[in-house]
């Protein structure tokens, strides 16, 4: 029964990765192409795809747990770029 629960579980978790980072990469295209603004959701898709890989009795999907949030625009790759974003503008203001 913990196996099934945990093929369950983990398959439900890497859809929602699967459908929030792909909306993610719809909000960037959206804008790219037409400028039109919408808003990401940030950490939701990464994060349910971090529970996916711990979950899913798969060999060696535990050890590539950094991946959904580098793959997921709304995670690390958001992140990033406000952070340094906001540098930016610490050291423009410091001017």
């Amino acid at each position: 029964m913990a196996m099934t629960l945990r093929w369950v579980l983990g398959t439900v978790l890497a859809m929602v990765f699967l459908v929030v980072a792909a909306g993610n990469v719809w909000t960037v295209i959206g804008f790219l192409v037409k400028r039109e603004r919408n808003s990401a959701v940030p950490l939701v898709g990464g994060l349910c795809g971090v529970a996916a890989c711990f979950l899913l009795p798969v060999p060696l999907a535990g050890d590539w747990w950094w991946l959904p949030l580098l793959l997921d625009y709304g995670s690390v790759p958001v992140f990033s770029v406000s952070a340094i974003l906001g540098l930016v503008d610490v050291f423009r203001e410091r001017r």
